[in-house]
């Protein structure tokens, strides 16, 4: 019963291990997004300075 219960921590030990290393590869992905909407937010308020400048002329 005592080998049951540790293949059965085993199991549990490594699904844990292969969900952490899903969670990782997504914060990965998340971080990434979110790199990509700062630099489009970065672009947009360049473009908007560019329109305030340009309706002052």
């Amino acid at each position: 019963m005592t080998e049951r219960k540790m293949t059965e921590r085993q199991k549990l030990l490594l699904e844990i291990e292969r969900l952490n290393k899903e969670i990782i590869k997504l914060k990965e992905v998340i971080e990434n997004k979110n790199a990509h909407v700062e630099s489009k937010n970065k672009h947009i308020a360049r473009l908007e300075k560019v329109i305030s400048i340009m309706k002052k002329r």
